[in-house]
């Protein structure tokens, strides 16, 4: 959130993968996060995208350089 003009593929909730792990196709980003089926676990997804955004909204009034 700091950083707005750095760009990664992992600065997302989570990544659609090409090449689906015993057909979850979704890779949750984090520690310890699971890998998902994009047709049957709906809710879980956006349980996630949901977390992803309050943690961007808490997290984007913090300034590095108030610290310096």
């Amino acid at each position: 959130v700091i950083l707005k003009n750095t760009k990664c593929d992992f600065f997302q909730p989570y990544i659609k993968m090409s090449d689906p792990i015993d057909h979850r196709n979704i890779m949750v980003i984090g520690k310890r996060k699971p890998f998902l089926n994009s047709d049957t676990d709906l809710k879980k997804i956006k349980k996630y995208e949901e977390q992803f955004k309050i943690f961007q909204d808490k997290y984007k009034s913090i300034s590095i350089i108030d610290d310096i």
